[in-house]
């Protein structure tokens, strides 16, 4: 097919948007008016502002905007088609459907099969409404007398869905299309009248009673879409079931574009709470090296005062102004306290500790007081002495004491550090 063209210049276009809507301007050069702003933000062509024409028709003031030159000569002029200006196919049209309900319900769809045996069934309410079973029926809500031609409705809509590619599922009654849907129900709707409109009486009593005229509802919040349609004086339902599918359709790109929305959403929320992670992180690490640098800061501090202090007392000691209170014992404090000004300081290589560590007693372990049950438990253990047990393993307790290892282990750990020995890497856990 031929697409016929027209030669249109910047300065052409830019006339035409500023003399017109763009809903007028469009259709003319065969284009929507969201192709014809394409176009003008491509070849940097200014727009009128919203409210533009609206200031306009009322006499007040408007600004318009210069084109803009280019140095490119090839924007000069352009081309624009009829139809099919940008590359992104057209919307196709939908075609009218065509919903046409049976007489008779022969060969009824699954869904509906199994729904008419439970409505058939089911107890009727007050007004003469069949209540609708809690699960595996479809939802329909009509009187005894309505339901053969609800049936016949529904199957009829059902069938038309699936022939569109979507699908129906029973409970609850929804209608999808992929992942999006939206639920169904046909009722028929009660009026209510006054029983004895002639009595006088501060209070009423009322009466209901089913109409015999159905309406198909679709829920939810449908964005201003069409929800409802009905029996009325000259209309009947049967006749507006297209228009019901088409609907259909709207409901499924609202529905659509509402998760798709929600899941941009979700991605942004995910991605920013990443992105605050590593903010709290990055900050935390600030505060925690900043915190390590002042603790830093404060120890060589203390050490340099403590160090300033010894050689005063050292130089104090040699002038002999002062006479320590334990001439014996002192040395060996003095050695003490240049050792922790070293051991302080994050700039000295630490030492061993002057004082020697007290040896643990060494014990024989026949003569360790233990309790009767673990002594008679390791009666049997190869060890001698407390230096040799002290080396056995929780692991080694298991597999000698079985299932009262723990207590056994628990009680000699108690005895063992009773003795001077280091128990800090022996868990007393039952694990």
């Amino acid at each position: 097919m031929s697409i016929e063209a027209t030669p249109l210049t910047r300065k052409q276009l830019y006339d035409k948007v500023w003399t017109q809507p763009m809903t007028k301007v469009a259709p003319t050069l065969g284009l929507s008016d969201v192709g014809l702003a394409k176009v003008c933000r491509k070849y940097d062509i200014p727009r009128p502002p919203v409210g533009y024409w609206a200031k306009l028709a009322h006499g007040k003031e408007v600004e318009r905007v210069e084109l803009p030159e280019l140095n490119a000569e090839d924007l000069s002029e352009i081309i624009s088609f009829r139809e099919n200006f940008d590359k992104d196919d057209p919307v196709p049209t939908r075609q009218k459907i065509v919903v046409e309900v049976s007489e008779k319900l022969t060969k009824p769809h699954p869904h509906v099969r199994s729904s008419r045996s439970r409505l058939k069934a089911a107890q009727t309410d007050s007004n003469g409404i069949i209540q609708v079973p809690k699960s595996d029926c479809l939802s329909i809500g009509v009187s005894k007398k309505c339901l053969p031609r609800a049936l016949r409705i529904f199957d009829a809509v059902i069938k038309a869905w699936e022939n569109e590619g979507g699908e129906v599922q029973v409970d609850p009654t929804c209608f999808s299309l992929g992942k999006d849907g939206a639920s169904v129900s046909l009722t028929e709707t009660v009026r209510r009248y006054e029983k004895n409109p002639n009595k006088q009486r501060y209070w009423k009593d009322w009466s209901y009673e089913a109409t015999g005229k159905l309406s198909l509802e679709i829920h939810g919040y449908g964005d201003g879409l069409r929800k409802t349609w009905n029996d009325g004086k000259i209309q009947v339902l049967e006749n507006v079931l297209g228009s019901f599918i088409s609907t259909l359709h709207l409901w499924m790109e609202s529905e659509k574009s509402t998760r798709l929305d929600d899941e941009c959403r979700a991605r942004q929320e995910v991605k920013a709470e990443s992105r605050r992670k590593i903010v709290k992180e990055k900050k935390e690490y600030e505060e925690s090296r900043r915190t390590d640098l002042m603790s830093s800061v404060e120890s060589w501090e203390k050490s340099q005062r403590i160090r300033s202090y010894l050689d005063a007392l050292e130089k104090t000691l040699d002038k002999k102004e002062v006479v320590p209170s334990n001439p014996e014992a002192f040395p060996m404090w003095l050695e003490w306290a240049h050792w922790y000004a070293d051991d302080i300081c994050p700039l000295t290589v630490s030492r061993p500790r002057p004082e020697s560590v007290e040896e643990p007693e060494n014990c024989l372990v026949a003569e360790l007081d233990l309790t009767s049950d673990t002594k008679d438990a390791m009666k049997d253990f190869p060890e001698e002495t407390t230096d040799e047990l002290a080396n056995v393993t929780k692991d080694e307790f298991r597999k000698r004491c079985d299932h009262a290892h723990w207590s056994i282990y628990r009680e000699v750990t108690l005895v063992l550090e009773g003795l001077g020995y280091d128990v800090s890497q022996r868990s007393t856990r039952y694990w």
